[in-house]
């Protein structure tokens, strides 16, 4: 088994997080299942008293809780150890790790540890959870750990387990690799014991263990994450003449690279959208129809259709300004066959904040990031709009007045990031997925052949990789989904599994060198993931703390 080729999310379920010490307290208890809930970890390793509260901290979680029976010298009887066993179950446990009695082993009796290992699997078995067998080997010779293996092999516990973390060695290599040669794919092997880098965890893994005892494991878990992130590079600086805020992107017809400007760091500046070439050339396409009132155009998301028409998000209200507020459009753009704009129209008006936009079928799907004038005890309301394709002229009222566009609605309940939803992207498998900005979330649609609603569902989280949801774009050919988090400077892949890894990360910086400087967007051009960076926003939830000029965008190898 190779540790490099499995994913993050894989990995930590192979860790069993361990707190074993006489002097633990339950504020320590609640630290370590904390810790194990949020880096998704196969169990905790406690002693038997705070099974109960553990089981209590980890309801719902996913993560078992074990005890250690006999722990650590295993010199109790069999009845002793069967008894201890069934109380740490009735209190909870869902694993077990007992020691066998290491002194029988060494003396030859075989027949008693085979006793021994019969009566505590079968008092598992009963119950329905787990149990391994510690063999603290240190202790052992190679011979006495190839004999306990066997016997293993004959009774069939769910593992065989190296060390008690408490004796005078941990887990090797090559003990590692005896357990499992002897034992093969009948019972699993436990590494554990001096386990504290992601090097050794590797090791271990790669050695034959499918389980991981550490106390280390939120600091291995750091490590394995910091080994795959990638280092952005420098794709572009963008023309400071027309651009001083980029934001979303598509693909022309002719392979082009699209990117929405609404320049909102500079008033006088109207927002337009540019065209990159194959060669990385840069030209302006057309300035975006300006607002009747207003006098400015702030593109937001773009999305072309079937016939290459360009859907716009006109976020006029998105700087707060009072006189630009509830006056968001979506706008259609046509072009001649040279790619010139031939006409435009208003699809929607009137709207609060429109962000986002994709298109299924006959419909675009719109993100509305707030409606506030729909009260909300629990938090912020937003939504996502849907239109027709054909639609022109629809008065929006930001109510729930406006059901008949209505797709779905969303709460936000952070009440430090108060941004509704963001990021959204339809898949080939008639998937919608949004982001939920300030909860840091992403949600789930199915969709019927019409664009209905089939089915809705939490799709990802992960506060520890996941900051806020920008804008995302799904790689059709690997399943990973990448978002921007804008907050925390970082694009961060969904895995297939739906686990969260953040790719790539960059401190505070003007992005000049590559670095990611507030990204606002991700999208797949040319083999490669392409990350405008918007570098305006400026509060104590984000990395960003300046503008700075030229505009710029990042380049980072997929995944």
């Amino acid at each position: 088994m190779k540790a490099d080729q499995m994913t993050l999310r894989e990995l930590a379920g192979m860790i069993d997080h361990t707190d074993l010490h006489a002097y633990a307290t339950d504020a320590d208890m609640e630290k370590l299942c904390g810790e194990a809930a949020m880096n998704h970890f196969a169990m905790v390793a406690v002693n038997p008293y705070p099974v109960a509260l553990c089981k209590k901290l980890l309801q719902g979680s996913g993560v078992h809780v074990g005890a250690a029976v006999a722990f650590p010298l295993g010199q109790t009887d069999i009845e002793s150890k069967v008894a201890e066993t069934k109380q740490a179950i009735r209190d909870g446990a869902e694993e077990i790790d007992y020691v066998l009695n290491i002194g029988k082993l060494r003396m030859g009796d075989d027949d008693y540890i085979r006793r021994e290992m019969q009566e505590i699997v079968s008092a598992c078995r009963e119950a329905g959870v787990l149990v391994k067998v510690i063999f603290e080997n240190c202790y052992l010779s190679k011979d006495e750990i190839r004999r306990a293996a066997e016997i293993a092999r004959e009774v069939r516990p769910d593992y065989i387990k190296t060390s008690t973390g408490f004796g005078t060695g941990g887990a090797t290599v090559e003990d590692v690799r005896i357990m499992k040669e002897t034992v093969g794919d009948l019972v699993k092997v436990k590494a554990a014991g001096g386990i504290r880098t992601a090097a050794d965890f590797k090791a271990m893994i790669e050695a034959g263990a499918e389980r991981i005892g550490t106390s280390a494991g939120v600091k291995i878990m750091e490590e394995l994450k910091a080994e795959r992130r990638k280092t952005p590079r420098l794709f572009t600086l963008l023309p400071e003449e027309y651009v001083c805020t980029p934001d979303s992107m598509a693909i022309d017809r002719d392979g082009s690279l699209i990117l929405s400007c609404p320049n909102y760091a500079d008033d006088q500046m109207s927002g337009c959208v540019i065209r990159i070439d194959k060669d990385r050339k840069i030209q302006k396409w057309f300035d975006v129809p300006v607002h009747p009132e207003t006098g400015i155009a702030r593109n937001m998301g773009i999305c072309f259709d079937r016939d290459w028409n360009l859907y716009i998000c006109d976020n006029q209200g998105w700087s707060g300004r009072e006189d630009l507020a509830f006056k968001g459009r979506m706008l259609k753009v046509s072009f001649n066959e040279d790619r010139s704009v031939k006409e435009w129209h208003t699809v929607a008006s009137g709207m609060e904040h429109p962000n986002g936009v994709k298109i299924y079928g006959d419909y675009m799907y719109v993100t509305q990031s707030y409606l506030t004038k729909v009260p909300c005890d629990e938090g912020l309301m937003s939504c996502v709009y849907r239109f027709p394709l054909d639609a022109r002229d629809i008065e929006i009222t930001n109510t729930l007045a406006d059901e008949s566009y209505i797709f779905a609605t969303f709460v936000t309940k952070n009440p430090v990031c108060v941004y509704g939803v963001d990021g959204i992207e339809i898949d080939r498998k008639h998937r919608l997925f949004v982001g939920n900005y300030g909860d840091a979330e992403v949600e789930m649609f199915v969709l019927d052949e019409k664009g209905d609603m089939v089915s809705r569902e939490l799709y990802a989280k992960d506060p520890l990789e996941l900051n806020s949801t920008d804008g995302m774009i799904m790689d059709e050919e690997t399943g990973i989904l990448y978002i921007a988090d804008f907050n925390h400077n970082a694009i961060v892949a969904v895995l297939p599994d739906r686990s969260v890894q953040r790719l790539a990360q960059s401190p505070d910086c003007d992005g000049l060198d590559g670095s990611l400087d507030q990204p606002g967007e991700p999208i797949i051009w040319d083999g490669r993931l392409i990350a405008s960076c918007f570098d305006l926003v400026t509060d104590e939830t984000k990395f960003n703390t300046a503008h700075e000029m030229p505009a710029t965008m990042s380049e980072i190898d997929l995944l």
